[in-house]
């Protein structure tokens, strides 16, 4: 009996005291739970509604693939999206919430959690950095750096930039690509043709409009690679027009050498002098117009090269043209012959599209054997008629000789009965070239 009353009994109270405060504060658990998660959301949610306003409530997508994501929501009545993302900072990750209106617009940014320097970097956190990134879309066009802080304004655009390829996935949206630096330069050419040029990157004759040459220059003196600086001449041999292209200068400083403030100042001129550099931004404004200043050297080399691009667009279609010479013929809205290699004709015909017919550019060699072709023109219905504009679609053309075809695309015979026409139209141009 000692035993039982010394140890057992007491043993036993423990035990029934343990279940009873442990089904207790399994109880308090299980019905404190639902508020607290409550609580914690509309606190989440008041943060998301503080940089989308116009939003209620949020629900939690699931988005993969994107560098940097922390999370994503949507907001339930439509208004748009809030992403948070990161990037690598001066002192760490910089963390930024982006709240994303419907229409792909910013309602506004927030810095969220970072290591950056106190009263430096941090000031990426205040409204005169963040207010910039209102209304913008993803371009981001004139979000200006904070002076002293070029690392941290630079990671905190970098978290916005992935929280806009978020939301191109979540939202089903295209963002639209970059125009690459010589379309920006010459956005009426029809090919850019490259070719090799002493003392030149890279250079491509744009059909028709000029030449542009690809130079290489130290822009900013802390950036680990130097700057591509696309120069344009045009047939007049002025600077048709200048663009930056790959380069590591500080977001939102040296990349304004890239925006039209800055190189607009070269268009027409025969030489650099009077440019006005981009403030904050010496280093890179100097390493960008010493790019054009070495690409003005390369003058005489151009003037020799430029009798090429009137015909550089033919060579997309007819390798190797250097020189052409018109023909007149009923059946062709342009055509040249080409001495040695064969003809070009550009052709059309009407397709499903009533109002604006399909025109190709055919090419022909002197055994009467397609070398390519090129859509012109083409406002065919998109995903059916659209489809004549694929790459494996035109190479089926190349070899065929009159009479042959490459087979119809499924689902789009009127489309592709007028491309056929087309080439047949074209033959008939070889034919009367033959005949001349």
């Amino acid at each position: 009996m000692k035993f039982v009353k010394e140890f057992l009994v007491p043993t036993l109270v423990l035990t029934v005291i343990c279940v009873v405060v442990s089904a207790a504060l399994v109880f308090t658990y299980d019905t404190t739970k639902p508020v607290i998660e409550a609580a914690r959301q509309r606190e989440a949610d008041a943060a998301r509604i503080e940089v989308l306003p116009d939003a209620d409530k949020f629900s939690l997508l699931t988005v993969s693939g994107i560098d940097g994501l922390v999370d994503a929501y949507e907001a339930a009545n439509g208004a748009g999206y809030v992403i948070t993302t990161y990037s690598g900072g001066y002192g760490g990750p910089v963390n930024v919430m982006t709240g994303i209106k419907a229409d792909g617009t910013i309602a506004a940014v927030k810095l969220m959690t970072n290591s950056e320097s106190a009263g430096i970097g941090t000031r990426v956190g205040e409204p005169a950095y963040t207010d910039q990134y209102k209304g913008k879309d993803y371009g981001l066009d004139g979000v200006s750096a904070v002076s002293g802080a070029t690392v941290s304004s630079g990671a905190f655009k970098r978290a916005v930039e992935a929280a806009f390829q978020v939301y191109a996935q979540v939202a089903g949206v295209e963002i639209a690509e970059p125009t690459p630096p010589e379309e920006q330069i010459f956005p009426n050419a029809t090919d850019f043709v490259e070719f090799e040029l002493e003392g030149a990157k890279r250079a491509y004759m744009a059909a028709g409009e000029g030449i542009v040459v690809v130079m290489e220059a130290k822009g900013y003196s802390g950036a680990p690679t130097p700057m591509e600086v696309y120069v344009g001449f045009g047939t007049d041999f002025k600077i048709a027009g200048v663009a930056l292209g790959e380069n590591s200068e500080t977001s939102g400083l040296g990349t304004q050498t890239g925006e039209s403030a800055y190189t607009d100042q070269y268009k027409g001129r025969e030489n650099t002098e009077g440019i006005t550099a981009v403030s904050g931004a010496t280093e890179s404004s100097k390493g960008f117009k010493g790019a054009v200043d070495a690409a003005l050297e390369l003058l005489p080399a151009i003037q020799a090269k430029m009798p090429e691009v009137a015909v550089a667009k033919y060579a997309a279609v007819l390798p190797g043209v250097t020189q052409v010479t018109p023909l007149e013929n009923e059946n062709a809205v342009e055509a040249v012959a080409a001495p040695g290699l064969g003809i070009v004709a550009v052709t059309q015909y009407r397709g499903y599209n009533e109002n604006s017919p399909v025109q190709v550019m055919v090419g022909i060699s002197e055994d009467g054997a397609i070398t390519g072709v090129k859509i012109v023109s083409c406002q065919e219905t998109e995903g059916i008629g659209s489809q004549i504009q694929g790459d494996a679609y035109l190479g089926a053309w190349t070899g065929k000789k009159a009479g042959e075809n490459a087979a119809a695309i499924s689902g789009a015979t009127v489309s592709s009965t007028a491309f056929q026409r087309c080439v047949e139209k074209a033959f008939l141009v070889f034919e009367a070239s033959k005949g001349a």
